[in-house]
């Protein structure tokens, strides 16, 4: 495994490399963290926690001492980025600023998948850290929202309340760090062209649509 110290393009020629050797001469490029199952809202077309799931699961986190390990694994293997995401929501975990610190004091690029859905300043404070929030969204009508994410308007206020201020603060360096994961189903397909521009308005740079399973589009 290379230990010194590589520029991108070294990284992707020995990524190439170990292609045609068939080895792994050093690690991905990126990396995802499924971090905690425990979440706060029950989507309907999520795999763990959505009501028309019913085998449930004692919900549980990834404790410090291993994400420790993977985190400085990667750093070693010269990985480039790290996404922290679950099968539950990440700022749930009670260590979470802890880790975002963590993985941006090795000098790796980090992305969140979230539904942005706290009321702390820690969290966020630590979450303008990232390079990248994922914002899981599908829709940003509230009563669109409401039904395919399966919870109340006090969450889609708190979202809007989040979005609007994040793109306040990085209004100010120009950053663009909104990513707006879209889940398409029966509920919502027929609402793609207006969802462009509810999403650019709230200064989503990027907007990631994703089809959710057949059953929810039937």
């Amino acid at each position: 495994m290379v230990t010194k110290k590589l520029s991108k393009l070294q990284k992707r020629e020995i990524r190439f490399a170990g292609i045609i050797r068939n080895k792994a001469l050093i690690g991905p490029e990126s990396i995802d963290i499924l971090i905690t199952s425990q979440c706060n809202i029950k989507c309907l077309y999520c795999t763990l926690h959505s009501p028309l799931n019913l085998n449930k699961l004692e919900p549980s986190h990834i404790k410090w001492p291993l994400l420790k390990k993977i985190i400085d694994d990667a750093h070693k293997m010269h990985t480039d980025s790290i996404t922290i995401s679950g099968d539950g929501e990440p700022w749930l975990h009670p260590q979470i600023e802890k880790i975002i610190k963590y993985i941006k004091s090795k000098g790796l690029l980090l992305k969140i998948n979230t539904n942005l859905n706290f009321s702390s300043p820690k969290i966020l404070e630590a979450f303008l850290q990232t390079d990248k929030l994922r914002v899981n969204a599908a829709s940003l009508s509230k009563e669109l929202y409401c039904k395919i994410h399966n919870t109340n308007t006090d969450t889609y206020n708190n979202l809007i309340k989040n979005l609007k201020l994040i793109k306040k603060i990085t209004a100010k360096n120009k950053q663009d760090l909104i990513t707006i994961i879209y889940i398409v189903g029966k509920f919502n397909y027929k609402y793609l062209p207006d969802m462009s521009v509810s999403y650019t308005h709230l200064r989503a740079h990027e907007t990631s649509l994703h089809l959710v399973c057949r059953l929810l589009l039937e």
